[in-house]
């Protein structure tokens, strides 16, 4: 982005130069016009001054021509301001046109080109991950009290915990492209649970190499209010959602709504401890029920509006 910012910059600078180059030296011609007509007007007044008519040591043009050159100095010189000015606008409005027409085009790669950076691993692994296990070691680390070698261990585990769990899904991404048939997804939604299990417990395996029983549990507490914390704020989008896009929701229906969001949030699936701070753990905390289960409380033609409410935001989110 900086680089296509200067290229801009450079241009227009370029562009700019060139209007004002152009400026400068028609602005000079009419200068020098200025000069002449200064002169021949002076040379006007010693011949109109010479009544005699004779010669004398000043140089002698009759009055009538020179009159006559005059004027028509005059006269060009309005039309060399007039064409002076047209230019300078019609370059304003060239390098504008130009500018604009590389701004956009710029605007279009940079779009595409970020698009790009932020699907690679490279980016994520860099900046995604670094920016989800940071602020979490620093909570960490203050409730547990623990030591700033501690502090820092724990920050290289929870950041190739990140690491892993981003390479899990990766390839389970890759699998589920490949899958023939639902036996294939069943086995791939297996593997999945298996290998992100296996990462959180590699991590506490880790930990207790430097933490007490009593810190990990402690752990696995901040972890767990962490997940009732977002799952209450999702749960409260939820019906704030449904209220807009239902608008003949019964009391009954609200409170009906409001038990299920209570009773999923009881049941939020963790595959262990890390996965507060690691973006790919495949912690679910979403409060969006199930068909089914809304099926039980809404009529179709609620649900109907409810998804269609929802497809449209997410449209508008795409977008």
């Amino acid at each position: 982005m900086n680089v296509n910012v200067k290229i801009i910059g450079s241009m227009a600078f370029g562009l700019l130069t060139g209007v004002v180059a152009s400026n400068y030296y028609h602005q000079s011609a009419i200068d020098e016009q200025n000069r002449l007509v200064a002169k021949l007007q002076t040379q006007l007044q010693d011949n109109k001054a010479n009544s005699s008519g004779t010669t004398s040591n000043k140089t002698y043009a009759p009055p009538n021509k020179l009159e006559e050159a005059v004027s028509i100095i005059f006269e060009l010189e309005g039309k060399v301001a007039e064409l002076s000015a047209e230019l300078v606008e019609k370059e304003r409005q060239v390098a504008q046109g130009k500018a604009q027409s590389t701004l956009a085009q710029v605007q279009t790669e940079d779009t595409a080109a970020l698009a790009s950076k932020l699907r690679s691993p490279e980016f994520v692994r860099e900046s995604v991950l670094p920016a989800g296990v940071l602020p979490v070691v620093g909570e960490i680390s203050s409730q547990l009290k623990l030591s700033k070698g501690h502090s820092e261990r724990l920050s290289k585990l929870l950041q190739a915990k990140a690491e892993a769990d981003y390479s899990v899904i990766n390839q389970y991404q890759k699998r589920i492209n490949e899958s023939a048939d639902d036996a294939d997804l069943f086995e791939t939604e297996q593997w999945l649970t298996r290998q992100l299990t296996k990462n959180a417990e590699d991590y506490e395996g880790q930990l207790g190499e430097f933490m007490s029983d009593q810190q990990i549990e402690d752990y696995r507490e901040f972890e767990n209010d962490k997940h009732r914390q977002q799952y209450a704020v999702d749960a409260s989008l939820v019906m704030n959602e449904m209220n807009r896009a239902i608008g003949d929701l019964t009391d009954y229906q609200r409170q009906e709504v409001e038990k299920l969001l209570d009773s999923n949030g009881a049941d939020i699936q963790s595959h262990g401890l890390g996965a507060i701070g690691s973006p790919y753990s495949g912690t679910s905390t979403t409060a969006v029920p199930r068909q089914e289960q809304l099926e039980m409380i809404l009529t179709p033609e609620q649900l109907q509006q409810y998804y269609s409410f929802m497809a449209s935001g997410a449209e508008l989110v795409i977008k």
